[in-house]
C-alpha cells in the first residue's frame, strides 16, 4: 500500500515548478501562474506535513485563479489561513471520534470543547480566506475590480457600453 501524499514529506517538496493546467492556456497565462507559484513558494519548514499539503493546495488554487495581487506581504495571511484550516480539520476529526457532547460534572451532557475550537477556527479560516480572495464574494469583488480597471469608461454615465 502506498503512502498518501500528505504523509510523505518527499512528495510535498517542490523539485521544479509545476504549473496547474486545464488545457486551454497560452504561454502568457502559464507565465502568470508560474510567477504566482514562485512568489508563494514552497511551504515553510516550520509547518507540519498536513499544513504543507494545505499550503500547496491553496498555492495551486491561487496560481490557477491567476491571483496576481499576491505578493510576499500575503504570506503571513496564507500561513494563518493554513493554520486555521488545520486546527479546524483536527477539531472536526476529534468531534467525529468523540461526538458533539461529553458528560459534564453533574451527569448532564455538555458541549464538547472541540466544538468551540472548530467554530472559532472556521471563523478564522473564513476571514483569512476572504483576505486572500478565496471566498466566492472576495473572488467576485476581485474580478469586478479587474474588469473596472480594464474598462476606462466604466464610470462614464453617458457611455451606453459601460
Amino acid at each position: 500500500m502506498s503512502t498518501p501524499a500528505w504523509k510523505d514529506p518527499k512528495k510535498l517538496q517542490i523539485v521544479g515548478v509545476t504549473v496547474p493546467r486545464d488545457g486551454s492556456e497560452n504561454e502568457a497565462v502559464l507565465a502568470k501562474r508560474r510567477a504566482i507559484l514562485d512568489t508563494i513558494g514552497p511551504p515553510p519548514d516550520r509547518l507540519d506535513d498536513a499544513d504543507k499539503v494545505i499550503w500547496c493546495e491553496v498555492r495551486d488554487k491561487l496560481a490557477k485563479a491567476e491571483a496576481t495581487f499576491i505578493d510576499e506581504s500575503h504570506l503571513p495571511a496564507l500561513e494563518a489561513f493554513v493554520g486555521a484550516v488545520a486546527v479546524m480539520r483536527s477539531a472536526r476529526a476529534q468531534l467525529a471520534v468523540d461526538g458533539l457532547t461529553k458528560p459534564g460534572q453533574k451527569s448532564e451532557s455538555v458541549r464538547h470543547p472541540a466544538a468551540s475550537i472548530y467554530f472559532d477556527a472556521s471563523r478564522a479560516a473564513r476571514a483569512w480566506a476572504a483576505e486572500l480572495g478565496l471566498t466566492p464574494n472576495a473572488a467576485a469583488r476581485l474580478l469586478k475590480s479587474v474588469r473596472d480597471e480594464a474598462n476606462p469608461f466604466a464610470d462614464d454615465a453617458d457611455n451606453p457600453f459601460a
